[in-house]
């Protein structure tokens, strides 16, 4: 089952209903409403289990090991050189956060990420 099966099929989710996104270890890996794309990066991410409760909250527990692999095209903006690199991560978010911590925000410039199919 995936998130976007809960959403269409279950009618537990509403505009308001607080869904979180957790792994197999119970962290936090996005937050929001399922319109949010934090939350959107998970659709297809197949399900542990979920909880939803009467206060219009919903956890929900992706299966372990659901990393995916993204090819980030980034530019020097001072050389105006495009690069790419491979990263792997749960969510298309997760790896914008690593490739700012490993290039830094300040000499580059992300000019698309692709998700590397199966």
């Amino acid at each position: 089952m995936t998130l976007e099966k809960i959403i269409l099929d279950a009618k537990l989710i509403n505009d308001n209903t607080d869904i979180w996104i957790r792994d197999c270890e119970f962290q936090a890996l996005a937050h929001g409403n399922w319109y949010q794309d934090s939350v959107l990066d998970y659709m297809h991410n197949e399900i542990e289990s979920f909880t939803w409760q009467d206060d219009n909250k919903l956890y929900i527990d992706v299966k372990y090991g659901l990393d995916k692999r993204y090819t980030v095209v980034f530019q020097d903006k001072r050389t105006k050189e495009v690069g790419t690199n491979i990263f792997t991560n749960y969510s298309l978010n997760a790896v914008k956060e690593d490739f700012l911590k490993l290039y830094g925000n300040d000499n580059y410039k992300i000019l698309s990420i692709t998700k590397i199919p199966n």
